[in-house]
């Protein structure tokens, strides 16, 4: 008889308890976050750098998804006729990810991106096209590129992480280089 008074009354605590595990803000499962890229290059008149910003949503725990967008600029002094011509590109490149954690410390990723890629126009024997204001003349080569990857990442709400990603959709047109290398942080909001 007791326990059967008892069942009414702990009906709203029960409700109550499943409020509050269900009362997750959608900020507390979303991070943000970025890199850069292996395309770091300095020397031989050349300057190469990416960054990838990211923002991640946590869907269950240790796994992640969300959108990025790669953005790699690039500058290179050209040895042609006349002196002094540079060619520069912003290549931008949107996409999206999932990542799982393992053990707090490692993750793996797998990730789509749609490159736009800026290249110089050349004519048939390789020599890049100049164009009146001496800039090299560009255009935009789109690409598709997976890349599968993992890495080590250390800290708690800041985390610091390094990274390499396998792009398997490499073949003979692929502007890229297969394997990229990357130095990361998250941040837990």
């Amino acid at each position: 008889m007791l326990f059967g008074m008892l069942i009414p009354l702990s009906i709203p605590a029960i409700a109550q308890s499943k409020k509050k595990k269900e009362n997750i803000e959608f900020t507390d499962k979303l991070w943000v976050g970025g890199s850069i890229n292996s395309g770091l290059q300095f020397g031989n008149r050349t300057f190469a750098f990416g960054l990838t910003p990211i923002v991640g949503y946590e869907m269950v725990p240790n796994f992640s998804i969300g959108p990025f967008v790669r953005l790699d600029y690039y500058y290179q002094r050209l040895t042609v006729s006349p002196p002094h011509i540079k060619f520069e590109s912003l290549d931008v490149g949107p996409g999206v990810f999932a990542r799982v954690d393992i053990l707090r410390q490692y993750f793996a990723q797998i990730e789509y991106e749609r490159a736009f890629l800026q290249r110089p126009i050349t004519d048939a024997a390789g020599n890049p096209l100049i164009g009146p204001d001496n800039k090299v003349l560009k255009e935009t080569v789109p690409q598709n590129y997976v890349y599968i990857g993992a890495g080590y990442s250390a800290g708690s709400n800041v985390r610091y992480g390094v990274s390499i990603h396998y792009n398997i959709l490499n073949d003979a047109f692929s502007i890229r280089i297969p394997w990229d290398y990357r130095i990361g942080i998250r941040v837990q909001l």
